[in-house]
């Protein structure tokens, strides 16, 4: 399996990885005023906040239930902390510390906008397959393609 491996200031956080993941994700986040020209935000007018994130969305076949998956959530960071993570394989990984259902409608909605944002070539692809009678193979896509009616030449 693929896996990240996330160290923090020399100490390893987790090996985050699973057999059953689409989305592996390691995010390092400053939010707030970063620079001197910089408005900020409403929770953060002067200063900012940095935070690491490690985390995850099962892809389960065989309509499992798919999960949201969290190695680290929001653990803060200072100035001068040193975030690496290593792509690598991997035989096992840690468990998560945090899962949580998945919105089925909202995975659904997330693979529309990215399958809607695809190539032009991609579209053209897909919509000659439906041109001659053959349907896509992604159940998704056919849904998109027949409730939002995109076709290559509207983009």
């Amino acid at each position: 399996m693929l896996a990240f491996e996330v160290v923090l200031n020399g100490q390893r956080i987790a090996i985050a990885g699973a057999e059953d993941l689409n989305v592996l994700n390691g995010i390092v986040t400053a939010v707030g005023k970063l620079g001197s020209k910089a408005s900020g935000t409403k929770a953060h007018p002067k200063g900012y906040d940095l935070h690491l994130s490690v985390g995850g969305l099962t892809g389960r076949q065989g309509g499992i239930p798919d999960e949201h998956v969290r190695w680290e959530e929001m653990k803060k960071l200072k100035v001068g902390d040193e975030v690496l993570i290593r792509v690598r394989r991997a035989t096992v990984a840690d468990p998560p510390k945090k899962t949580m259902t998945a919105d089925p409608m909202h995975i659904e909605r997330n693979e529309r906008q990215e399958f809607k944002w695809s190539s032009p070539a991609t579209l053209s692809f897909v919509g000659n397959m439906s041109a001659h009678g053959i349907a896509p193979t992604s159940k998704n896509a056919a849904n998109l393609w027949s409730k939002e009616s995109v076709h290559p030449s509207t983009i």
